[in-house]
């Protein structure tokens, strides 16, 4: 019974465990705890880093800065203005106007207004077509006349060496002392022979009157005495050509003698070989000359090819253009400025040229201190210093013109700006009377009343803040301001696209800080 019960309760059991599960419905599936959650967090994990790591994957600009630093300044009593006048800023003390040094026509102008130009740059280009064939031209005369010059060397070494060594007439002289020599020679034979049938001329004359007289005593016969006068007249005869011989030997003599005084005065004086040298030698210095005006000529070519690159003598700042392309450039011209490309001023070099009126024009003196103040530096006064005053007035303005150079002006000052410039009473011994701390920053700092910072520097990076200052007291190219305190970053010659908060990398102009 027991048994029985307890399958009874099992099977029971389990048909009510398979009606239950077909029953209770599927759980829904948890999308947000299981996939939404977890790409939340991990974006959140991206967007914290990306936040840590933004400004350092940022661009920064580079700046050149310098740190504020505490000077002591001289507490000078307010100088007191003794003329006001107005005037317009210029270069000082003039203009460096770049012009062609040669004519031509403009091809290429390579600059404009308002850039910066250095000493030596190229700033224009000339049509150069017909100086670079004359450069040829000058070239191929240039070594026509060395050609000429080594030939003509040629010749005079040739000359120099038979001058030295007279080799052909030292030859002539021994011919010719040989030929004297045979012919005396030839004479002293023929003078031997002479001797000799003038004796058996003797004898035969002798026979012939011995025969003349024997021939009528019979001792010899007609014949016989005939042929000892016929012997005679043949030995006269003989003896008579000899001499001849020897008259023409003697001649002949005389005239080889003649002709080796001749031979050896002719190595005495040398006078062709002398000719011979001395026209080699003028025709090498005409040769020579006429190879350096040739080179000449050739420098000249290439010296005007160059010129048809016009570069700047100086560097500055182009304050106008006169040429464009097309244009032509001419030395001697009418026209005072037709020659020049470009003109170009310092800008750390600027002067007023004020004109004073006459009525106060003597309380004005070379040397004397002058404010400069100009509407494109508000609240801004630059120092000064009369360098000149003109000895000619303008009877029209009824004024004087003096030139007051302007020291540490601000890049912002361009030359024809109106000014107005202050004539100061001349400072007086005693004057000072105490010394002042000031925070002073380089004046390239300052531009009008703002300058800018560099804030939360991190060692590499920081970030630029402007900020507002009214400038002081200059002194050695810096300028005291308020509201910064000494070691504060300040950029020089800050960029005119800095922006607050933008990011910058600061560097000292000796290294990084």
């Amino acid at each position: 019974m027991t048994s029985v019960s307890f399958l009874d309760l099992s099977g029971d059991a389990t048909s009510a465990g398979g009606s239950a599960r077909a029953g209770v419905p599927r759980p829904r599936r948890r999308w947000i705890s299981r996939l939404l959650i977890p790409v939340t967090v991990l974006l959140g994990v991206l967007a914290l880093v990306l936040g840590t790591a933004w400004s350092s994957l940022l661009p920064a600009t580079a700046v050149i800065v310098e740190p504020a630093v505490a000077k002591q300044l001289t507490s000078a009593r307010p100088a007191t203005a003794v003329v006001q006048a107005a005037g317009w800023l210029e270069a000082d003390p003039y203009l460096h106007h770049v012009a062609s040094l040669t004519d031509g026509v403009v091809r290429e102008v390579l600059v404009l207004e308002g850039e910066q130009v250095q000493a030596g740059q190229l700033v224009a280009v000339l049509i150069d077509d017909d100086a670079r064939l004359a450069v040829v031209v000058a070239e191929a005369e240039f070594k026509l006349r060395q050609a000429a010059e080594a030939e003509v060397e040629a010749r005079l070494v040739a000359a120099q060496e038979d001058w030295d060594h007279p080799v052909a007439l030292e030859r002539a002289e021994a011919v010719a002392a040989s030929a004297v020599a045979e012919a005396t020679a030839a004479i002293a034979e023929t003078e031997a022979r002479l001797a000799e049938h003038e004796a058996v001329l003797a004898q035969a004359q002798r026979n012939a009157v011995r025969a003349e007289v024997l021939i009528p005593k019979g001792v010899i016969s007609r014949r016989e005495g005939e042929e000892t006068i016929n012997a005679a007249e043949t030995a006269e005869a003989t003896v008579t050509s000899w001499r001849q011989a020897l008259a023409r030997a003697r001649e002949r003599k005389r005239g080889l003698e003649a002709e080796l005084a001749a031979t050896r005065q002719d190595l005495a004086l040398r006078i062709e070989h002398r000719r011979e040298l001395a026209a080699a030698r003028a025709a090498r210095e005409r040769t020579a000359a006429e190879t350096a005006v040739a080179a000449a000529r050739l420098e000249k070519a290439r010296l005007h090819l160059s010129r048809t690159r016009v570069v700047s003598p100086v560097a500055g700042v182009i304050v106008a253009r006169l040429k464009e392309p097309g244009d032509k450039v001419r030395q001697a011209a009418d026209e005072p400025r037709s020659a020049t490309v470009i003109s170009v001023y310092d800008p750390n070099r600027l002067q007023a040229r004020v004109d004073v009126p006459l009525a106060d024009a003597g309380q004005i003196a070379v040397g004397q201190p002058c404010e400069v103040v100009c509407e494109v530096a508000p609240g801004q006064t630059f120092r000064g210093q009369v360098t000149r005053i003109l000895h000619q007035a303008d009877i029209q303005k009824n004024t004087l013109q003096a030139k007051v150079v302007i020291e540490s002006p601000s890049p912002a000052l361009r030359p024809e700006m109106l000014c107005r410039v202050r004539f100061l009473a001349n400072a007086t011994p005693g004057s000072s009377e105490t010394l002042a701390m000031a925070v002073m920053v380089p004046t390239e700092a300052v531009r009008g009343d703002r300058l800018w910072l560099v804030r939360e520097y991190d060692g590499r990076r920081g970030r630029a803040a402007p900020l507002s200052v009214t400038p002081g007291a200059q002194h050695d190219g810096w300028v005291a301001v308020e509201g910064l305190n000494p070691g504060d970053l300040v950029v020089v010659s800050p960029p005119l696209n800095l922006r607050d908060g933008q990011l910058v990398r600061p560097s000292l102009l000796g290294g990084t800080p």
